[in-house]
């Protein structure tokens, strides 16, 4: 090898090992908190729900009962918001057609079935919704 590809090398590596060390400071300065697995689930999970939320997605309804909070809606509740998702989303009537057999096919019994009627995952409908019509 040419001593000035020797040169370039070494020079190359020092400013890679540089630029490394100095990330590593950055980042041990800042205030970084590392967050226990059941944590990094709930965090997820929100960060989902934010991001799957608003006119385009269906969402949960207000004051809903114990069948429907938190992440799970009912199929009623369901399908009274696809008209509302349908023109957000501009989709025809084949897409609105998948979109009811979507519901339908994601509708699973509640687990203590004297509490409610079928249920759908929320995040899991909102995830789902985002392949129709593309």
């Amino acid at each position: 090898m040419k001593p000035n590809a020797w040169r370039w090398i070494i020079t190359v590596g020092a400013a890679v090992f540089l630029a490394v060390v100095c990330v590593v400071a950055y980042l041990k300065r800042q205030d970084v908190r590392v967050v226990s697995p059941g944590e990094e689930a709930a965090i997820a999970e929100a960060l989902l729900g934010e991001r799957l939320s608003g006119p385009r997605y269906f969402n949960p309804v207000a004051g809903g009962g114990v069948e429907t909070a938190g992440s799970w809606i009912s199929v009623t509740d369901a399908m009274a918001q696809v008209s509302r998702i349908a023109g957000e989303r501009k989709l025809d009537s084949e897409a609105v057609r998948k979109l009811e057999l979507l519901i339908d096919r994601m509708a699973e019994s509640h687990p203590y079935r004297a509490v409610g009627g079928e249920r759908i995952d929320l995040p899991r409908l909102n995830l789902s919704l985002d392949s129709i019509g593309k």
